[in-house]
């Protein structure tokens, strides 16, 4: 399982989603699956043909919402891929999940200082995909990444509260 964490969605401070890549007895990739909003999706297209040359399963990162999907495409058929980029940019204000409740999500004004921060990454995706390589130091254990949330956060929500 890798948790993928992004300080910011274009719609609310903090995001966290996860690509789950299953290994058979030979090495072999043999399943993937992708976070989607909440919910899941399969990764693994069923020809197998997103598994790239090095063994690598591609998969696409919606545009601001950081959402994930074998295939690109699927994207342009949510009804609202653009706009939550521009019109509907910040208005979740600050994520604070039940995992990370009272860590982080202090002041009264905190969701409308994130939203009015959010809202200066407006942008109309352009839905041209780049692959993006992974380094090694990005790599941490979850109880590495679990701990460093809250930190970074706080720092980012002082950061908007001076």
């Amino acid at each position: 399982m890798y948790a993928i964490y992004w300080d910011y969605d274009i719609q609310h401070i903090y995001d966290l989603e996860h690509v789950w890549v299953y290994i058979g007895h030979n090495d072999e990739i043999i399943s993937c699956e992708v976070s989607f909003h909440g919910k899941y999706m399969i990764g693994l297209l069923s020809d197998r043909s997103n598994i790239q040359e090095d063994g690598r399963v591609q998969v696409y990162v919606q545009p601001g919402k950081h959402a994930m999907a074998a295939l690109d495409e699927l994207f342009r058929l949510l009804p609202d891929v653009e706009a939550v980029n521009n019109e509907f940019a910040g208005n979740g204000g600050v994520l604070e999940n039940e995992m990370f409740q009272g860590q982080f999500k202090f002041g009264v004004n905190i969701d409308k200082l994130a939203e009015d921060h959010l809202r200066t990454f407006s942008f109309q995706p352009s839905f041209i995909y780049t692959p993006y390589e992974w380094t090694a130091d990005m790599f941490v254990t979850w109880d590495e990444l679990k701990a460093e949330i809250p930190v970074r956060l706080r720092a980012l929500l002082e950061s908007l509260s001076n």
